[in-house]
């Protein structure tokens, strides 16, 4: 062995080190040159690169499974999409903030008339000799499914009576996606009076148990609605939406209703969505007797519906069964103590039993065919209860 300090005197030596090893004045540190030398930081950065590869490759193959596997409904695909888009582009994609009225579909579409509803332009003039029917309500009369017009229980209505009743019959769809009996009273003063209907139609329900769970009830909705929001995300959820459709239905799974709640709606708190209190129908059956009253005030006729819903697929939803069912038992009580004329819509499809259920889409959603039935069947009423030619 050759010491440090022997190296340092024999420049034979530094020219021409000992092959084997060197040893240094710090200490005992052998350097073999026949040996590989590790360095440092090498490995973790393998196994980084690794466990980023295996990732990127896991992630790729589940977003590949889920698209070859995964299969939607018609209506779950259409609003999936709907709810991709939403998120990329930062845009409601069918409906537009309004000052009074929460929101409004957009008007830019083809198929929206002037009022921002899903129905063919009205005039305020009517033609002589004509009925007019105005229905209000939400989705369930609006009949949203694929912004067709012809689906909707409004549209079957008005080709029945046309073609059985008077060919002079007009019926005006109001229904809005959404929007609860306080949306609809405003409306209903704001604009659609000024139409001066002989006959209008109310069908609401489900939408006005959402404010019921909501806490600090307030009968002018006000705990639950807020100003309409522009929608806003980050650049990465944006790009993750778009590039994976994994990624994009784990949201859609957690909130598939943004494109309306998320900017119409208060946050709801992690303790409420649990139940509804008997003290909060104040607002929904003063709702109603308001609209009602002044319909028959201004000589028209006021007709309230209850709201058939599936048993089915009702009990995967046991606060709004239980809301349902206390709207449907208050509008009975309203027809019953102020005199409007009721259609048991409930009761109706509750006989027909699996003729009528198999046509929901949903709880309360009726596929086209089940529209038409709803409304065969309040076509029947007014033609044998409330209309008449003379």
């Amino acid at each position: 062995m050759v010491s440090a300090f022997e190296i340092m005197w024999q420049p034979g030596l530094l020219r021409n080190p000992p092959p084997t090893s060197m040893k240094l004045l710090a200490g005992e540190v052998s350097i073999s040159p026949e040996s590989s030398v590790e360095r440092p930081g090498i490995p973790f950065k393998r196994k980084l690169v690794f466990s980023l590869c295996t990732t990127l490759i896991s992630l790729f193959l589940f977003e590949v499974g889920f698209r070859l596997f995964h299969e939607f409904t018609p209506f779950e695909a259409m609003r999936f999409n709907r709810f991709r888009r939403m998120i990329w582009k930062e845009e409601s994609p069918f409906f537009q903030g309004h000052p009074f009225l929460s929101y409004v579909r957009h008007q830019k579409r083809g198929s929206t008339n002037t009022h921002g509803f899903l129905d063919r332009k009205w005039n305020v003039e009517r033609k002589e000799g004509a009925t007019r029917i105005v229905c209000l309500g939400a989705s369930t009369t609006e009949g949203e499914t694929n912004l067709n017009l012809d689906s909707s229980y409004p549209s079957f209505l008005q080709g029945i009576l046309r073609e059985e009743f008077d060919p002079a019959t007009d019926v005006m769809n109001w229904g809005m996606a959404g929007w609860t009996t306080a949306e609809t009273m405003i409306n209903f003063f704001l604009n659609v009076q000024d139409y001066e209907p002989d006959v209008v139609i109310l069908h609401h329900s489900v939408n006005d148990v959402n404010p019921r769970m909501w806490p600090d009830y307030r009968s002018d909705f006000s705990h639950y609605r807020t100003p309409w929001r522009e929608l806003k995300f980050s650049l990465l959820h944006r790009t993750l939406t778009r590039a994976s459709a994994l990624y994009s239905f784990i949201h859609f799974r957690r909130n598939r209703f943004t494109d309306v709640r998320y900017q119409s709606n208060k946050t709801l708190p992690e303790t409420g969505f649990v139940t509804v209190e008997p003290d909060t129908t104040f607002g929904f059956r003063r709702n109603l007797r308001s609209i009602s009253d002044f319909v028959r005030l201004r000589g028209g006729i006021p007709v309230l519906t209850t709201m058939p819903f599936s048993k089915e697929r009702a009990d995967h939803h046991k606060v709004y069964k239980n809301g349902i069912l206390e709207h449907n038992q208050i509008i009975r009580e309203l027809c019953k103590t102020e005199g409007y004329f009721l259609i048991d819509l409930a009761n109706l499809f509750e006989e027909g039993g699996e003729e009528l259920s198999q046509h929901f889409k949903d709880m309360v959603h009726l596929e086209a065919p089940g529209n038409r039935i709803k409304a065969r069947i309040i076509a029947e009423e007014l033609r044998n209860h409330v209309l008449s030619k003379d």
